[in-house]
């Protein structure tokens, strides 16, 4: 008996427990019954999409160890909507099961001189994936995704119109890596427009949200406060969100808690505490960057606050271990420098929180100065109003 067999026989046991009639799916798949029957005996090849939407059907859940034994063992073609459904929930190891089975069946109906250029230059939907799994997973230096997403944008203006967004959405996380946050409210305005386009309907609204929350990220550094909060509220609005799209769920979460982290601990409190209970619940398992983002938000919201309980801290991001330092005593404060100089070499010197958090530890206006202007030069004129106070309360 084969792995994906194993896996449909216990469903079926437990759709049998909860009342879950074959009927019922065949209604939601829009096929017979019969052909629901032929999936769980193995008669017609089920796909990777309808494997995940089955085991949440059935499990009331994603099943997300059932789905990555699936993705190890199915011989179907790769659906777009499946990597899409793997980024959108946070796995990483079924977005990287994905994107191996793929380029491998690609290489194997590929000449070996076309596959070389396609090495050489990527221009893939697959392809576009995987730069995103580097990004997530931090195997790739900001500087090189900036570089290989520019050369794929230059491949893609006569493709179809999934593959257009997709690499222009990667365009726009490489703005924000290099904290370039001007370049990125236009063209995601633009390419919301675009999305429109893409028939099928899980794939366009889970690029649209996406594309909105990077609107969201860069929204709130150019303080356009108001429109940001309509936009989130009317994306966490929206009917069975966090059950299809958890990681978009926790991210404006997330984008919500900086809006007022500056201004109003318990509001912006309130909102990160919501996605750390989602990580609690083990939504992100699979998923350590996203984890870590969720901490460090965590953490920056309540040190900034100066609620610096240890024991209420997680402090595994350096760069937050250091803010924490910044506002201790003389031997902390030491600490906090030499481990922003480390960051400094790993950076560079022209990370704006580096030099935020290096000016609080020295207490030194004329670094705050240029931590400032870092900010600004950045387009971030929400967190340099942290400078901005930190220069006026010394005068």
């Amino acid at each position: 008996m084969d792995d994906i067999l194993r896996m449909l026989n216990i469903m079926d046991a437990e759709m049998k427990k909860k009342g879950i009639k074959k009927g019922d799916i065949a209604k939601f798949f829009d096929v017979s019954p019969g052909t629901v029957s032929n999936m769980f005996n193995r008669k017609y090849k089920i796909g990777y999409m309808k494997f995940i939407q089955l085991t949440r059907m059935i499990f009331g859940q994603y099943n997300h160890d059932f789905i990555r034994r699936f993705c190890r063992s199915a011989k179907t073609k790769i659906e777009v909507e499946a990597l899409e459904w793997a980024y959108s929930n946070g796995d990483m190891e079924v977005l990287e099961l994905l994107v191996e089975r793929e380029k491998g069946y690609n290489n194997r109906n590929t000449t070996k001189e076309k596959q070389q250029i396609e090495e050489s230059e990527p221009v893939t939907i697959t392809s576009a994936y995987e730069l995103q799994l580097q990004r997530m997973t931090g195997k790739i230096a900001r500087e090189l995704f900036y570089k290989k997403n520019h050369k794929m944008k230059r491949k893609v203006k006569n493709t179809d119109i999934a593959m257009f967004v997709l690499v222009h959405l990667n365009c726009m996380y490489s703005y924000i890596d290099r904290h370039s946050y001007r370049e990125v409210w236009p063209l995601g305005v633009s390419l919301l427009e675009d999305i429109e386009e893409i028939e099928n309907d899980y794939l366009r609204l889970s690029l649209e949200i996406r594309v909105k929350i990077a609107l969201l990220y860069t929204g709130v550094r150019a303080k356009k406060y108001t429109e940001c909060e309509i936009m989130a509220n009317e994306i966490l609005s929206r009917k069975g969100l966090i059950d299809d799209f958890p990681l978009h769920y926790n991210n404006v979460l997330i984008c919500l808690s900086e809006i007022f982290a500056l201004t109003d601990f318990e509001k912006s409190s309130s909102y990160i505490n919501q996605a750390v209970e989602m990580m609690d619940k083990g939504y992100f398992d699979n998923n350590e960057g996203w984890k870590w983002k969720i901490k460090s938000t965590y953490d920056f919201i309540h040190i900034y606050h100066n609620k610096l309980n240890k024991d209420k801290l997680y402090l595994e991001a350096p760069d937050e271990k250091a803010h924490f330092l910044a506002k201790g005593n003389e031997e902390e404060r030491k600490e906090a420098i030499r481990i922003l100089n480390e960051l400094q070499k790993e950076y560079g010197e022209d990370d704006e929180f580096v030099a935020y958090y290096k000016a609080l530890a020295l207490n030194d206006v004329e670094l705050m100065r240029e931590a400032r202007a870092m900010f600004r030069d950045a387009g971030d004129y929400h967190y340099s109003q942290m400078a901005t106070d930190f220069i006026e309360n010394s005068k």
